[in-house]
């Protein structure tokens, strides 16, 4: 769960929960866990460097989205 330095785990689960209660798609929950999270948004990518990553994606998401899927952990370093 890896929370951001100074956010806790209680806390990054309460706002999880809320954005849920409020009808929050999973877009808008993905965009928001990115900021709370020290390896969503790329950063597992980057704490791993120079390491080559090699991920198998499957997606429960609409449109596929590579930044939305998991909260995108590798998803600023993707090649095709």
């Amino acid at each position: 769960m890896s929370p951001m330095d100074g956010i806790s785990l209680i806390a990054k689960q309460s706002i999880t929960d809320l954005l849920l209660k409020a009808d929050a798609d999973i877009e808008e929950l993905n965009a928001v866990r990115k900021h709370l999270s020290k390896v969503k948004g790329g950063r597992l990518a980057e704490i791993t460097y120079p390491a080559k990553m090699i991920s198998i994606i499957i997606s429960d998401v609409i449109g596929d989205k590579l930044d939305v899927i998991a909260s995108g952990p590798i998803s600023r370093f993707i090649n095709f």
